[in-house]
């Protein structure tokens, strides 16, 4: 009796500081067809709960139709939304709240409708791309959710809002460098799809794009070649680089042609937006007969381009 005694007043105790924030927030809570934006903030966090427990086509069409009167009702209330949708960004749950929430759902004398904080936090990134450029001011808010111990689909789908939100994300550039190496490849595809968003400096960027020219994901390879090819003569300090990649590729394609013929097609018209020149003796020399045949990743030997670049 003593612990439901306890549970009961940890649970009223919750209860009437949600009572105290939802008054709080009232007064910022934008209504969209007679209903405050909270609500439609909730209905979309709800709708994916509900998909994690039970994933199901109804259960799909739900989360969409959710999402979609979530980004409707955003459009009308564009910056005014803010605060609500950082609210539900910073949303977290203590251990202690996990384990009372769990034993309480287990129960049937009093209903408790929970709602797990990272649905109110896929919630908020959802709604904050909706808003593109309009949720300039939530990048800080933004790269502290990044960079806390969240899963890598949570960091990937806020790198993600920093591609939405363009060039006024530029200040998470450090961080973006920083998860450029990141173990998850589907964050790596994030980074590099955010650093095409945002407008770096190219001297900033262009060792991590010289670097990602190698990644073991193709898809990465190919978004970083598509940033230099997008920087043109400010990227011609990586032209050696990509004549090097060109050349493994070459080197991949005789052992499987269909593969690697899009990648080396892509890296050649990289290397005349950058720097025509250097493309035009590419292209009519095919670099062959001017490059001894070496193992061209061999770390003992210069790479074959330094051979190409050097003065005769």
């Amino acid at each position: 009796m003593a612990k439901w005694a306890t549970i009961v007043l940890a649970v009223l105790a919750v209860a009437l500081v949600g009572v105290i924030v939802w008054q709080v927030a009232q007064r910022h809570d934008p209504v969209y067809q007679g209903k405050p934006l909270s609500s439609f903030i909730k209905a979309y966090a709800k709708s994916q709960a509900l998909y994690e427990a039970s994933p199901s086509s109804e259960a799909a069409r739900a989360a969409s139709k959710a999402r979609s009167q979530l980004e409707a009702a955003l459009r009308q209330s564009k910056s005014n939304a803010l605060l609500l949708l950082l609210r539900s960004l910073r949303a977290k749950d203590s251990p202690l709240k996990v384990k009372l929430m769990t034993a309480l759902q287990r129960q049937h004398t009093i209903n408790v409708e929970y709602i797990p904080a990272p649905f109110w936090n896929a919630a908020a990134l959802e709604g904050l791309q909706s808003l593109y450029a309009n949720a300039a001011s939530a990048v800080p808010a933004l790269l502290e959710f990044a960079h806390d111990n969240v899963s890598s689909k949570a960091r990937a789908e806020a790198i993600s809002t920093f591609s939405c939100i363009g060039p006024s994300a530029r200040e998470a550039v450090p961080s973006l460098l920083q998860w450029a190496t990141n173990a998850d490849s589907e964050v790596r595809r994030r980074v590099f799809e955010a650093l095409q968003r945002v407008e770096p400096e190219p001297s900033q960027v262009l060792p991590t794009l010289t670097n990602a020219l190698h990644d073991p994901d193709r898809e990465v390879q190919e978004r970083a070649a598509g940033i230099l090819c997008g920087f043109k003569e400010n990227a011609r300090p990586a032209v050696p680089a990509l004549i090097d990649y060109f050349m493994w590729l070459d080197d991949q394609g005789e052992h499987s042609p269909d593969t690697y013929q899009t990648q080396r097609r892509m890296i050649s018209s990289t290397i005349q937006a950058i720097d025509p020149e250097a493309a035009s003796i590419l292209v009519s020399s095919y670099l062959r007969p001017l490059i001894p045949l070496i193992p061209l990743r061999d770390p003992k030997r210069a790479p074959a381009t330094e051979y190409f670049f050097r003065s005769p």
